[in-house]
């Protein structure tokens, strides 16, 4: 009986591969059929991928499937529908039409761009690699795949599919239909197949930006920050700032936010590196997206001089000094300031020349309390130096 009902379904395949060509012929028309030919595609597409990098071969196609095409297709799902059941695998991978025949999108598009088919159709004339290169999709291990888990062909079929479990896909056929299907019941074959799944892409990624300024000076300290984690498969790395003629005020390239000296009058751009997800073979790849281009002013810096050297110098009626900043201490140029200050409380101060000897008077003559005279200066511009030494005065 067993026997029988084999040699039923052997006779069944048998007409319907009398009713087609080769199935070498059919694995290559089924995926080229019609719309290869660059002369007869339609509009560019215009479609990115979930990390905003162009899709090429991308194209917006009109509808051209006539009813003895469909018949055709009908043709070819029941004949690997037949050699399915013959060998009685699951029911559920035995081929079977989920979708009509049509000419606006193929496997890719219908795989890739569309989401399984929510998405607008479009055609995909070649496997869209920029998917896999920027990182939008990461490869798994076979034994990992989910509903959803989009499927790659490598081999010459150049053929793309989703994944229902590691065995059944549902893809779409050409300009034919959109088929559930056993791995190994198509006309594309299984040999050499890779899996992937869509990275955790950042909900703001659109808005994902450096903040900072955009326009700044040679000798100004500058900050730049980022979001840290803006999803889960999204994790700083490090930044990238060219031309390479700056200086870290502190903590280094790996730190966020990102202090900084620019030493260039020039354009500068900085560049935030985000970590994505490792594969399952180990690799993993990196999103450098996230850039700001800073204008950069060059103003001739302006040394800060070191502490001054002070001194006491004669007394004066009424229990005061006269304080001295030593000459050494002076710059050659006139274009200086200083401040004194008595405890801590600054009691003269203005443009240098005029302030390099002072006079002092206590607050409280006689009293024998000391004072703690300290002296700083800057050339005009510039900061201030540190504080000098203390002379202390009675």
């Amino acid at each position: 009986m067993k026997t029988t009902f084999k040699l039923c379904f052997l006779f069944l395949v048998i007409v319907f591969a009398a009713c087609q060509k080769d199935t070498s012929e059919m694995s290559y028309d089924m995926h080229h059929d019609g719309i290869n030919s660059a002369s007869t595609r339609g509009p560019d597409a215009n479609i990115c991928t979930p990390l905003r990098t162009k899709v090429s071969n991308a194209t917006t196609e009109t509808e051209s499937i006539i009813p003895a095409k469909e018949l055709e297709w009908d043709q070819k799902i029941a004949y690997w529908a037949t050699r399915a059941i013959y060998d009685q695998i699951d029911p559920y991978g035995i081929p079977v039409k989920t979708g009509d025949a049509t000419t606006t999108y193929n496997c890719h598009g219908y795989a890739w761009a569309m989401g399984g088919g929510s998405g607008s159709p479009v055609w995909i004339n070649l496997t869209p690699m920029a998917y896999i290169d920027d990182g939008s999709y990461i490869r798994i291990h076979p034994g990992n795949v989910v509903n959803g888990d989009i499927v790659r062909y490598p081999d010459a079929t150049d053929h793309s599919a989703i994944a229902i479990t590691a065995d059944i896909f549902e893809s779409k056929w050409a300009e034919g239909p959109v088929v559930r299907h056993h791995k190994d019941y198509s006309p594309f074959g299984s040999a050499g197949i890779e899996f992937y799944r869509r990275i955790n892409v950042p909900s703001n990624l659109n808005s994902l930006a450096i903040s900072g300024d955009t326009n700044t000076t040679t000798i100004a300290n500058v900050t730049y920050n980022v979001p840290a984690n803006p999803s889960t498969d999204f994790t700083f790395k490090e930044w990238s700032v060219t031309p390479s003629s700056y200086t870290l005020t502190s903590g280094t390239l790996k730190s966020n936010p990102l202090n900084i000296k620019f030493n260039s009058g020039t354009q500068y751009t900085i560049k935030a590196i985000y970590n994505l997800p490792v594969d399952y073979l180990g690799n993993r790849k990196t999103y450098e997206k996230v850039t700001m281009q800073v204008t950069v002013t060059y103003i001739n810096p302006i040394p800060t001089l070191p502490a001054p050297q002070i001194y006491a110098g004669a007394y004066l009626p009424g229990g005061g000094r006269t304080l001295h900043v030593s000459s050494s201490s002076l710059p050659a140029s006139s274009g200086y300031d200083l401040e004194w200050a008595d405890n801590g409380n600054i009691f003269a101060s203005g443009y240098g020349p005029g302030f390099t000897s002072v006079d002092w008077y206590p607050d409280n003559p006689g009293s024998g309390n000391s004072h703690a005279i300290t002296c700083r200066i800057r050339l005009t511009g510039g900061q201030w130096s540190d504080w000098s030494y203390t002379e202390w005065v009675y």
